[in-house]
């Protein structure tokens, strides 16, 4: 055979090769659909079954950060940030000194959030995707050409991958109750403000969701504000998530709604979102409403209000400074929201909650949580310990504390106690009323035991204990919190009986759940001095 046939022959098999990558599809698993008809017949009379709220009611206001570390805060007493309207509204209520997310990132910390249950309970355990590979060819570049830093692909068999059909099924089942649904149900006027990230199609959408009004967007992350604008300082991180960002700007899931209509507004983002939380205040002053308002501050990516960035000139590392920048705008956004509500005289009446869904992001070299350990994505302190607040004169005394443990779960029990819902009895709740721990009727701690599980990770709190297991990596950590708040020690050898005793309680807890509805597509690495961490998300 000549050698220019031999050359016409391997062309030919690397185009066939090719074409098969892109003509045969993949199928994929069907995601099962997030709702039966028995199961939305059930939550349809329950929840028409609510008395509404009479117009003595207290308003809910649920502010969620996102990737805000604890420990950026001066508010903690470490933080290089001081945010003097967080701090406001600390002295205006109580500050949390251990308050945890359902999980370590950022939707299924919210699914948690929302629902007042362990995401797990209904399947919610893995980061939900954009979109995910459609053929051979997207496939292999995704799980073997793609450099994708402290992202790594898992390796899934191919027939394992949510089949593109499936995109209408992942998110927060309809089947769950939502506190906006519940809500909703009682009367109360609902509005998203921000980020959602629990669903990209219908019927898993906020307007489907007992949400009214929704202005924001559908993904994890949108832009800031027009990479072109001069009024605004960009920065950019060598890291493949923060490029994928920054590749699709406002496109698709996230581009910016008004309720469904796509809108091209101008303003920076955090103080667009805040205007339009004070809007939807003033226009429902008169009657009860819940507001979610979750701003995307500081998620990546990285862009700042030149006059904020200029306000902390004396920060030398412009990676830093901008994330310093961003953090400054969210909080003078909390403190407009804050003045806005005393003005029109409902500040006593209104319950305010402020959290961050997870940890900082310690892949942008802005934040690294100490003196926690590592951060989002993880199950060490630094990716589940959270600053949280509540507020509310009428019931909580102003400038107080609160030690023992809570978590984001207790946020959807306390509005529920409050406004006198009703919740079903065919479902378990893992939160609690916190307002009685608050004023001290109940003298018990909140929780004795919390929990997490992500594929082949999970951990478990019990008192003072702490469990981490990382069936990736083939290695347990057990840290005793009280003396070892930062995970320094880790006491696996030396307490082999105590690391069976919380075994057995993350087993009993685990048979209670259901399997994944989805997969996740990748596990972050972190790379510790006594060896790796891999941790899926």
């Amino acid at each position: 055979m000549s050698r220019h046939k031999i050359i016409l022959l391997i062309l030919f098999i690397f185009l066939t090769g090719v074409a098969f990558y892109l003509l045969f599809p993949i199928k994929g698993i069907q995601v099962p659909p997030s709702t039966t008809a028995k199961a939305e017949k059930f939550k349809r009379d329950f929840l028409a079954s609510q008395t509404p709220a009479d117009t003595s009611a207290p308003n809910i206001i649920v502010i969620l950060a996102d990737d805000l570390g604890k420990y950026d805060l001066t508010l903690y007493g470490q933080g290089q940030v001081n945010a003097p309207n967080i701090n406001q509204l600390a002295s205006e209520g109580v500050k949390f000194n251990n308050a945890y997310v359902s999980a370590p990132v950022c939707s299924p910390s919210r699914a948690g959030l929302m629902t007042g249950r362990y995401q797990e309970r209904f399947g919610y355990e893995f980061q939900i995707q954009g979109q995910y590979v459609s053929n051979r060819l997207q496939y292999l570049a995704f799980a073997h050409f793609l450099n994708l830093g402290q992202m790594k692909a898992n390796d899934i068999p191919e027939d394992e991958l949510p089949g593109k059909s499936s995109m209408a099924n992942i998110g927060l089942p309809a089947s769950e109750i939502m506190l906006s649904e519940l809500l909703k149900a009682k009367g109360y006027s609902t509005a998203l403000i921000g980020k959602w990230h629990l669903g990209y199609e219908k019927p898993l959408l906020p307007l489907q969701r007992g949400f009214g009004h929704h202005y924001g967007f559908y993904e994890a992350y949108s832009l800031y504000g027009h990479p072109d604008d001069s009024s605004l300082v960009n920065y950019h991180h060598d890291e493949f998530s923060d490029k994928h960002i920054w590749k699709t700007g406002r496109q698709g899931p996230a581009q910016i709604r008004n309720d469904e209509v796509i809108v091209d507004d101008k303003e920076y983002l955090t103080d667009k979102l805040t205007a339009e939380a004070i809007g939807f205040i003033d226009k429902n002053k008169n009657k009860p409403f819940f507001l979610y308002l979750a701003y995307n501050a500081p998620h990546s990516p990285f862009q700042a209000k030149k006059s904020d960035y200029d306000y902390y000139k004396d920060v030398k590392d412009p990676n830093k400074r901008t994330y310093y920048a961003m953090i400054k705008a969210l909080d003078d956004g909390i403190g407009r929201l804050n003045q806005a509500l005393k003005d029109q005289k409902l500040d006593k009446n209104t319950i305010i909650f402020f959290l961050s869904d997870n940890g900082g992001a310690t892949y942008t070299n802005a934040t690294d949580n100490a003196p926690l350990k590592a951060g989002k994505f993880a199950h060490f302190e630094g990716g589940i310990n959270v600053p949280m607040l509540l507020k509310w004169p009428k019931k909580i005394h102003s400038n107080t504390t609160f030690d023992n443990r809570v978590s984001s779960l207790d946020i959807f029990s306390t509005v529920s106690a409050a406004t006198k819902a009703q919740l079903p009895t065919d479902r378990v709740y893992d939160g609690v009323d916190l307002i009685p721990y608050l004023n001290n009727t109940i003298k018990t701690i909140p929780h004795k035991n919390l929990f997490w599980r992500v594929g082949r990770n999970s951990a478990v709190i019990s008192e003072n204990w702490k469990l981490i297991i990382s069936k990736m990596d083939n290695k347990e950590y057990l840290y005793n919190l009280k003396d070892d708040p930062y995970e320094q020690k880790n006491l696996v050898q030396k307490d082999p009986k105590k690391v069976t005793e919380l075994k057995t309680e993350l087993s009993n807890w685990e048979k209670q759940l259901s399997a994944p509805r989805w997969k996740g597509l990748i596990h972050f690495q972190y790379n510790f001095k006594d060896g790796l961490y891999n941790v899926d998300i």
